[in-house]
């Protein structure tokens, strides 16, 4: 078998190390964050207004009750583009905003089910079916 001096250059390069190779390796298995700060901060606003929009779902007025309208506000903006809105937000800790939004509201209908159902209840007995409603269990 003859080998030109081409053939040889071109053989030899199969067996140099490749640079890429090894970056790509220690880039797969090197350890991140379990959350960036930023993702964080993200998790945290998303978290506040969950707990706001429950919360204060039947306040009739006041700052709870506008608090409660602003976080209904931009729960329900699909137009915003911000990098805080909830659909940006959304996207970046990898949750679907219609499955959140679905939730909110239905979660939102049991509640009044369940206000009209134990209307004359006593306040221990809406303690308890306010815990079962936000946690799924009496606590």
């Amino acid at each position: 078998m003859n080998l030109s001096i081409q053939d040889i250059d071109r053989l030899s390069m199969l067996f140099e190390p490749d640079e890429l190779a090894a970056h790509e390796y220690r880039r797969t298995f090197q350890r991140r964050p379990p959350l960036e700060p930023e993702k964080r901060l993200m998790l945290a606003v998303l978290e506040d207004a969950i707990f706001c929009f429950q919360r204060y779902i039947h306040v009739k007025g006041g700052k709870e009750k506008k608090l409660h309208d602003d976080t209904v506000s931009w729960i329900f903006d699909r137009s915003d583009t911000s990098v805080f809105s909830f659909e940006n937000i959304c996207d970046t800790c990898g949750l679907d905003p219609d499955y959140l939004r679905i939730g909110l509201l239905s979660w939102q209908r049991q509640r009044k089910s369940n206000q009209n159902s134990y209307g004359n209840a006593s306040p221990g007995a809406k303690r308890s079916a306010r815990q079962w409603g936000m946690r799924g269990h009496k606590g």
